[in-house]
């Protein structure tokens, strides 16, 4: 665990989750399968209304997932702070 922790305070968070999400088979696997059907999607013969309203419904659903995604960290981040306080650690910074 601490080597682990080492390695992600040497690499910075937003290096360390490039590393993760490179090696994790379930990411990678949804990645592949989203550009076979974003391919599938751009070969359907749609009006503009009708592209720009999946489009629309799409950068709706990525913004949400984002966003719970920031939530879900800011979460955690105070799970830990949580944890460290009752553990006693850190208690004079706070």
């Amino acid at each position: 665990m601490k080597q682990f922790m080492e390695s992600i305070v040497d690499m910075g968070l937003e290096q360390q989750m490039a590393v993760w999400s490179a090696q994790d088979a379930e990411y990678l696997e949804d990645s592949r399968e989203t550009e076979e059907l974003e391919m599938k999607y751009e070969a359907l013969d749609l009006t503009k209304e009708k592209r720009r309203l999946i489009n629309d419904y799409i950068a709706c659903m990525h913004s949400r997932d984002e966003r719970f995604a920031e939530l879900s960290y800011m979460a955690g981040i105070c799970e830990a702070f949580m944890l460290f306080w009752k553990l006693g650690i850190g208690k004079e910074i706070f």
